[in-house]
């Protein structure tokens, strides 16, 4: 049988913490993120990706970016520099 790579959702708090160098995460969101019961109400509104397994909650490490993206707390991405007229006469 194939092994799933779930995790506990009451988990998740400490995964983003040790994740948040590697995702990008500024260190002031990480003192700022949410209990569990903010997630499992995300994850029950259907804005966490999440599983349920035999009664408990679980989210997949890959899925890591999407969950801190939908929490906030990666920076928005830089806006694309609009051409100037030099470069659109060009």
């Amino acid at each position: 049988m194939q092994k799933l790579n779930l995790q506990p959702l009451a988990l998740l708090r400490v995964e983003l913490q040790q994740a948040a160098p590697r995702l990008g995460i500024a260190p002031a969101a990480v003192g700022q993120l949410p209990s569990h019961r903010v997630f499992l109400t995300m994850v029950l509104d259907g804005t966490l990706p999440a599983e349920r397994v035999a009664g408990r909650w679980y989210y997949r490490r890959a899925r890591l970016p999407e969950i801190a993206e939908a929490l906030g707390l990666l920076p928005a991405p830089a806006p694309a520099a609009e051409p100037t007229a030099s470069s659109a006469a060009a």
